[in-house]
């Protein structure tokens, strides 16, 4: 039975044997140090890349669920408006201390840089004051509130479609 003792002594009197065998361990121990070093070094920027990815989509999907909450308590407003009900125009049917308003309201006041893309800001901006614009609606009459309700009904679907677009590219 060989013990670790006895192979031992082997092994050391096999490399006392070879002059240069050393050196060669030792450059050979360098370049397996050198690639265990790059593959460590990319492991830990994957592991910290998918973070990020994994931070930006949550974010992404926490933008898109504000907006589409906003988007569902709005529409029967812009619905009734494109009706030209009178109801709709009535301005204490929507809560302004309503949590979505609230949520939608806190988005409006992110800095640019903080949003996954200029485009997204910018559809969202548009997004936001044709919604303001069409919540204000009231105070016109006639044909000329015919008009700018049709106007801001158009660039408020405009908007949604393009702020939607461009939070699923990002």
């Amino acid at each position: 039975m060989i013990t670790l003792a006895s192979w031992m002594a082997v092994v050391s009197d096999w490399t006392e044997q070879h002059a240069g065998l050393g050196g060669w361990l030792g450059a050979i121990g360098s370049i397996i140090a050198i690639f265990l070093a790059w593959w460590l070094a990319r492991w830990e920027y994957r592991r910290d890349h998918k973070a990020e990815v994994d931070r930006r989509k949550s974010q992404l999907n926490m933008f898109v669920q504000v907006i589409e909450d906003y988007e569902a308590w709005i529409r029967p407003y812009f619905d009734d408006l494109d009706a030209r009900s009178t109801f709709a125009i009535d301005p204490r049917r929507f809560d302004a201390n309503d949590p979505r308003c609230h949520a939608m309201r806190d988005l409006a006041h992110i800095p640019v840089t903080l949003w996954p893309s200029v485009e997204a800001y910018l559809a969202f901006k548009k997004y936001w004051h044709a919604s303001i614009s069409v919540r204000s609606i009231g105070d016109d009459s006639g044909e000329k509130k015919s008009a700018r309700i049709s106007a801001v009904l158009r660039a408020t679907e405009e908007a949604i479609v393009s702020l939607k677009a461009a939070l699923a590219r990002n």
